[in-house]
């Protein structure tokens, strides 16, 4: 008990401290938790080991974050927002395989590689891009939703991409699953078009008076939340979808209005052991060593993806402002290209070479994109352009 205890007290305070240092310099948060699981894991102090049940809380922390992001969300009601984000990441992906492909080919990767490589072009994070959609005051605006949209298109085109990593080839399994996928991809589609068209929600019919009832929301909610993540896992989805469209559903009652305060603090505590668990996961040493050639490789997928956004938004008739704000949050490689990578390591179908080259690429983008959205957000700044405002623009 006293070792958990000094364990817990030593990554509180730790997070605390960085938390502040980066409050400082206007970074995201997520940069103070990896950072965190850095310093104190095996690597440099080692205070603290990865667990598999800490990488299990904080994949929890994932799914309560898609459920608040759900629960924030207004239902599209223009169709433009749903089919600009599927064209947005169809192509996305199509360039991408095709671009790892050809690179993988060069370099003499296996399937699996080529694949793996096209994770950091086709998957952002969406921790990064709610958080200064946030801080921005554009979460709730259209521009806010279509990214969003973008996404949550992520989430749920990663379970096919990760079934290929786990099986390795295209086996009558791997189809069998690939159709389960698209039936879930059909349900929830047709439950997000069922919610646009209805005015009441089916909560507030059954459960009338949980509106004072504290303890009621708490659990009702969280089984929602569980319960539609473990359906949509097992329907061919992945975990954080169904826990979006249960906030989704949540956020259209009038019953579980003091749900997103009570449950709020969780989600931060149990996403920030998401991103510790990154951080320790990465050998520093071997960091240390291909910093460089890391470094360099981050930047340059940074700007691929970068510049696809940006035309592909001014394609669109866009704004040049709306352009480069949409690019910059759709700009880094993002945390679902660490979950692929442990598979295929897990898997042995990547070395370990490989599989940190590709844990320290991710960790590197997530902190080069955050100074790269600040650069791009002072140049909209300096043409007196107001981000809480370029829905209107």
């Amino acid at each position: 008990m006293e070792k958990m205890l000094s364990s817990i007290c030593i990554l509180c305070m730790t997070i605390t401290a960085l938390l502040y240092l980066f409050k400082k310099s206007n970074q995201p948060n997520i940069i103070a938790y990896i950072l965190t699981g850095i310093f104190l894991g095996p690597n440099v102090l080692g205070l603290l080991s990865l667990s598999k049940d800490v990488k299990e809380v904080g994949d929890i922390g994932v799914l309560l974050l898609m459920f608040f992001l759900g629960l924030e969300l207004k239902v599209p009601d223009k169709s433009n927002l749903i089919k600009q984000p599927i064209y947005f990441q169809f192509s996305k992906t199509i360039i991408a395989i095709a671009l790892s492909f050809c690179i993988g080919s060069i370099l003499g990767y296996s399937s699996n590689e080529k694949l793996l490589i096209a994770s950091f072009l086709m998957f952002n994070s969406t921790v990064i891009a709610s958080e200064y959609l946030k801080r921005d005051g554009n979460l709730h605006t259209n521009l806010g939703s279509c990214l969003l949209n973008i996404l949550l298109l992520q989430d749920i085109l990663f379970t096919p991409f990760l079934l290929y990593v786990d099986i390795g080839n295209v086996s009558l399994r791997y189809l069998f699953k690939i159709l389960m996928s698209i039936v879930g991809i059909t349900i929830f589609l047709y439950v997000i078009n069922r919610l646009r068209e209805r005015k009441k929600n089916f909560l507030d019919a059954i459960l009338p008076d949980m509106v004072n009832d504290h303890e009621l929301q708490v659990f009702s909610g969280l089984l929602l939340c569980l319960g539609f993540a473990y359906l949509s896992s097992f329907s061919g989805l992945g975990h954080s979808t169904g826990s979006f469209l249960a906030g989704v559903i949540v956020g259209r009652s009038n019953s579980l209005t003091w749900l997103e305060k009570s449950l709020r603090p969780f989600e931060i505590f149990f996403v920030s052991l998401f991103f510790v668990s990154i951080g320790l996961q990465i050998d520093i040493h071997f960091l240390l060593n291909h910093l460089k050639i890391i470094s360099f490789l981050s930047i340059i997928f940074i700007l691929c993806n970068f510049i696809f956004a940006v035309l592909f938004f001014c394609l669109n008739h866009l704004s040049l402002s709306k352009c480069i704000y949409n690019a910059a949050l759709l700009s880094h490689c993002g945390e679902l290209a660490i979950v692929a990578f442990s598979l295929g390591f897990q898997k042995k179908t990547i070395d370990y070479d490989f599989y940190m080259n590709g844990l320290c690429l991710v960790a590197i983008s997530l902190l080069v994109s955050s100074y790269w959205i600040f650069i791009l957000k002072y140049f909209l700044s300096k043409n007196k352009i107001p981000l809480n405002k370029l829905d209107l623009l």
